[in-house]
């Protein structure tokens, strides 16, 4: 859905801004098709629990492609959405068909609030769609500061906004007693990643 979603959107920026001209290059398909294994990165990760490893695979891919072509960030945002679509449309199908759960296959009856339903969007809220619209900003805002800037920028930028979660949003805005196991663990994550950046 996020992919889905983006395309779009960046369609309509590449035209606005760079009139036909950016449209077409929004939806050159040899562009998009060098982008597949950056998205076929991200998905496999999610898919086969090899989260971080294929994540930094991914990532590191994505800003090659991202700086070496002189296309804007919105032209380069279609050609990777329309990879994270084919490989998450593939996804759907191979995921359902090998798994067990029917949660998984979207064809299949599941139990949904007490009544048994099927299909793509079963189950979707207002709040789904709220969660949807957060992570379509944080991929564009994400991909930005990694075309300009890096993507250890963007991880320090990343781990940053936990800790502002945690210390402000927990701790001041909720109330809740500072735990010294989280605190620490938050701090040094930080840390880390800025030691990483130093390197």
């Amino acid at each position: 859905a996020m992919s889905a979603s983006s395309i779009p959107i960046g369609i309509a920026m590449s035209m606005a801004l760079d009139g036909r001209e950016g449209a077409c290059a929004a939806l050159l398909w040899r562009d998009a098709l060098t982008c597949l294994p950056v998205a076929a990165c991200f998905s496999l990760g999610q898919t086969l629990q090899i989260k971080v490893v294929s994540s930094c695979i991914g990532s590191l891919m994505c800003e090659k492609i991202m700086k070496a072509r002189p296309y804007p960030f919105y032209t380069q945002k279609v050609h990777l959405e329309f990879g994270g679509l084919a490989t998450a449309t593939a996804m759907l199908f191979i995921v359902g068909s090998l798994s067990s759960r029917p949660e998984d296959a979207f064809w299949k009856q599941r139990s949904v609030d007490g009544v048994m339903k099927a299909g793509l969007f079963v189950g979707w809220s207002f709040k789904t769609a709220a969660a949807l619209t957060a992570a379509v900003l944080q991929s564009w805002l994400g991909g930005l500061v990694s075309k300009r800037l890096s993507t250890v920028v963007r991880s320090v930028a990343q781990c940053l906004s936990l800790l502002i979660i945690y210390f402000f949003g927990d701790l001041v805005l909720r109330g809740m007693a500072f735990d010294w196991i989280v605190g620490a663990a938050a701090v040094v994550v930080a840390l880390s990643v800025q030691v990483f950046t130093l390197a």
